[in-house]
């Protein structure tokens, strides 16, 4: 089965504050650009004012300079 949710990109939409998504990000890491996706959380930062994305726990931090989150969707509704 299918789900029919789709990709919002990140600049149409902002997910709820926090949600657990899935995320797609481009990775930066060592020069190279992977789209990797996985779950991760949207919160408020714990160091500073604004919102920002978590995988995991609140100390793995998606750093957009290394991760940049491009697009995300809600995980599906089991059946």
């Amino acid at each position: 089965m299918q789900s029919n949710q789709k990709w919002i990109p990140l600049s149409i939409k902002l997910p709820p504050l926090g949600a657990c998504i899935m995320v797609t990000i481009k990775n930066y890491l060592e020069g190279v650009k992977h789209e990797l996706r996985y779950p991760v959380y949207y919160l408020e930062k714990v160091y500073s004012e604004g919102h920002t994305f978590y995988h995991g726990d609140t100390s793995n931090i998606l750093l957009p300079e290394y991760s940049e989150v491009i697009a995300w969707m809600p995980f599906p509704i089991p059946v």
